[in-house]
């Protein structure tokens, strides 16, 4: 092996202000303390030359690269992105360094407040674009002129000043999905949409909704406007009625607990009922216009008890008081001659005879007489 021998070399050295005052000799070595670089003298320049460029740590603040004491000629900084290169021996004029950095071109492409590369605005044209820059199944369009557009069919949806919008009857039943249409409404889905009625109820006139028929006790009261009501009935809110309005009834009528009917005529019951006489064909031959009702009485003496002659009913011709003796016909004297007779009738009205024959003799046709309970 060979003999090494170690020697310990010291060189010059002393702060960068002392190296400034010194003209090293050509080859002479000198070291600043404070700033840590390394110089070589020619023996000319005060102060030497130095050995190799320093990267500088970066700095945060622009403008910060001017208080670089230690820089010199060569040196390399990054301030606040950029990075720059001292080419004068002034460190502390700005101009003295230069932007080595990549130069954006401040029409595509600038740098933000923090010098950082960015897109400047409105920068992309439609050149800029490849035409398979847009996915070939998706809506988007490239043009290399004009750049990247919707593209439209122009059935359901069109384009107005630059906007998009549905063309006038684009949309059909095919468009809406079933799904979507809410109470009262069908269809959709391909199938036209219609209003849900039931048609037991409504119907169609044309495309017009009417309706057809109520369905039993859907209308109640409100649901009955007030002013629909005309004379002779009232709106009672108070207890949801319409009624008849009755201010009073004259002598032939009466109102009995909100009902009103004929008044009763005497004590009895009257009925009112004409008697009509028709032919063959239909005709009215005959009208009488009297209440026929069966009368009885009865004999005041024991001796005697045939019936009255009104015993019966009108226009009976057999069987009156003596037996084949027609009813139409008779004389006025008393049923037995002398004594008086009491009659009990059933109701009133008119007795009235066919014929009626005087005592003299004379006709005297028809012939009606009263009767009543007293």
């Amino acid at each position: 092996m060979p003999n090494i021998q170690l020697i310990k070399l010291a060189i010059r050295r002393g702060t960068d202000e002392q190296r400034k005052s010194v003209v090293l000799e050509q080859g002479e070595v000198g070291f600043t303390t404070d700033h840590k670089r390394l110089w070589v003298g020619d023996g000319i320049l005060s102060g030497g030359n130095v050995i190799g460029a320093k990267v500088h740590a970066p700095l945060e603040s622009s403008g910060a690269r001017t208080a670089l004491n230690s820089a010199q000629v060569g040196d390399i900084v990054y301030e606040n992105s950029l990075m720059y290169q001292l080419t004068a021996t002034d460190y502390s004029d700005a101009a003295s360094w230069y932007h080595v950095g990549r130069k954006p071109d401040n029409v595509f492409v600038t740098s933000d407040a923090s010098n950082k590369l960015t897109l400047k605005d409105n920068c992309i044209t439609g050149s800029k674009f490849a035409a398979s820059a847009a996915h070939p199944l998706g809506p988007i369009i490239v043009d290399l002129s004009y750049g990247l557009s919707v593209g439209v069919d122009s059935i359901t949806i069109s384009v107005s000043s630059n906007q998009l919008v549905v063309k006038p009857g684009g949309l059909t039943e095919e468009h809406i999905n079933s799904t979507a249409l809410g109470n009262g409404i069908e269809g959709g889905s391909g199938s036209p949409i219609t209003l849900d009625v039931d048609l037991t109820h409504f119907g169609f006139t044309g495309n017009t909704l009417q309706l057809s028929s109520l369905p039993a006790g859907s209308v109640d009261f409100n649901s009955i406007n007030s002013s629909i009501i005309g004379d002779g009935l009232v709106y009672d809110g108070t207890s949801s009625t319409i009624a008849a309005a009755l201010s009073g009834v004259d002598s032939t009528l009466e109102n009995t607990a909100g009902i009103v009917g004929l008044k009763t005529i005497g004590t009895g019951s009257t009925v009112v009922l004409p008697q009509i006489t028709k032919d063959a064909y239909g005709r009215v031959v005959e009208s009488k216009t009297s209440i026929w009702r069966p009368l009885t009485c009865a004999h005041s003496t024991e001796e005697d008890t045939l019936s009255s002659i009104f015993n019966g009913y009108p226009n009976q011709s057999e069987d009156g008081r003596v037996a084949g003796l027609p009813l139409t016909t008779y004389d006025t004297i008393s049923s037995n001659t002398t004594d008086s007779v009491t009659l009990t009738l059933s109701s009133a009205g008119f007795i009235t005879l066919e014929n009626a024959v005087a005592e003299n003799g004379a006709a005297l046709g028809k012939i009606a007489i009263p009767i009543f309970n007293y």
